[in-house]
């Protein structure tokens, strides 16, 4: 097989009905063989086009993602130690990761690695909504982002519902977007890829929208 000398990893969780999702309501249904589901279910990728949805115009959507976009190396910034539901991944974060595992790749998809995947199998816990009912989980900093972008990244990933909070006006989506870069999120098994060394393929549905569900996998080489 053409992929003997990687190990293989699964960076998807599954569509279930179960599920967590942002508004807690039920994403997803299967029925014979007809699937009902949010285009931001599970595991999915928010493209570029979605800056439309802050009354940015944009044309493109996910079928208009390249593939050379798609698979790329990874860079995996391991925060899960110390992050909790209000943690953003800062500059500072990013600058460890650097001074341990050298300059950020160009080309490279940076996943923040919260840990808040563990809570997936509990949607209360995942979704950990507060006083003002609005889901917490850990994020970026806006100067994290722009220091990526600096790096000349295709996109990030992350373990958690968003890279914003939800009581933000999602900054880093706009400074992603503008910059033409993708957002995975919701993604699974973040622990079990290397920091430095490992590539991602991340395949949405070809679809004329700005979100996706995806199945998204590790290479890491043997």
């Amino acid at each position: 097989m053409i992929f003997t000398q990687f190990k293989i990893i699964d960076l998807t969780h599954s569509l279930t009905p179960e599920m967590p999702t942002w508004d807690g309501v039920c994403g997803f249904q299967l029925k014979g063989d007809k699937i009902t589901t949010y285009t931001s279910s599970g595991t999915h990728i928010d493209a570029p086009s979605m800056q439309s949805s802050f009354g940015i115009a944009d044309d493109s959507s996910i079928a208009d993602l390249s593939l050379e976009t798609l698979m790329v190396p990874a860079c995996v910034i391991d925060v899960s130690s110390h992050a909790h539901a209000h943690y953003q991944i800062s500059v500072e974060d990013v600058q460890k990761y650097e001074k341990a595992f050298g300059t950020i790749l160009k080309n490279s998809l940076v996943i923040g690695y919260t840990g808040w995947g563990r809570h997936w199998h509990d949607p209360k816990a995942y979704r950990n909504v507060d006083a003002k009912g609005n889901p917490c989980f850990p994020t970026f900093t806006p100067d994290a982002i722009r220091f990526l972008l600096e790096r000349n990244i295709v996109g990030i990933g992350t373990d958690s519902f968003s890279p914003d909070p939800t009581d933000s006006d999602f900054p880093v989506h706009r400074l992603l977007f503008e910059g033409g870069k993708y957002i995975i999120e919701n993604m699974a098994n973040c622990s079990l890829l290397p920091p430095k060394g490992a590539y991602v393929i991340a395949l949405p549905l070809k679809l004329l929208g700005n979100e996706a569900p995806a199945r998204v996998i590790g290479l890491i080489p043997r």
